[in-house]
């Protein structure tokens, strides 16, 4: 699995993009969150290993399943 990641806006996608999504309960535990702040950032770079285990398994799962976006 690649270690970086990037914040890709829908309507930079084709309308035919095939992706994955994610349906889970945020916890109580502190995580990455977008920000104003940080939205340039994320659009050039986030580290998956800043991310949540929960969203580390997602990249992985979305990735083993042929999908390049969630």
């Amino acid at each position: 699995m690649g270690t970086r990641a990037t914040l890709r806006g829908g309507k930079t996608l084709h309308q035919d993009t095939q992706y994955v999504s994610l349906n889970h309960t945020w916890g109580t535990e502190d995580f990455v969150t977008l920000k104003s702040s940080n939205i340039g950032q994320f659009r050039h770079d986030i580290p998956i290993s800043s991310l949540s285990r929960c969203f580390q398994d997602a990249f992985q799962v979305t990735m083993n399943l042929g999908y390049r976006f969630i």
